[in-house]
């Protein structure tokens, strides 16, 4: 009977994408350990109108062109992120409390993603 090896389980990460240059550094940097199996995660709140969209496309493309599977969650109004418009291009004005939700929001999203793919990370960048 040969000798068959079991083919050794990739790990897998969920890697948070805002489509930021911190992030899309991020996949890069995730991207070099080929044992790892790398998954995106992005949440578009829809605050800035055209640029949210363009935000969530850039992570869609950075997805297909590494092969990673991009997994997008669109806040909606129930969210009650939504409705706060932002200056195009800026981070915006938005009104107390409207941080912390979204990060509630993203962190939600994430460990849900994460226990759906088997992930043992999630990833982050964030300037400080």
């Amino acid at each position: 009977m040969p000798n068959r090896q079991k083919k050794a389980r990739k790990s897998v990460i969920v890697a948070a994408v805002s489509g930021g240059p911190d992030s899309v550094y991020l996949v890069r940097k995730l991207s070099l350990d080929r044992g790892t199996r790398i998954v995106l995660g992005h949440v578009n709140y829809g605050t800035r109108g055209s640029d949210s969209a363009k935000d969530q496309e850039l992570v869609e493309i950075i997805g297909k062109s590494y092969g990673y599977n991009t997994e997008i969650y669109v806040a909606n109004r129930e969210s009650n992120v939504t409705g706060y418009k932002g200056a195009s291009g800026t981070r915006g004005n938005f009104p107390a409390g409207f941080e912390k939700k979204a990060r509630e929001i993203r962190y939600r999203f994430l460990k849900d993603l994460s226990g759906k793919t088997g992930a043992e990370a999630i990833a982050l960048a964030h300037t400080a």
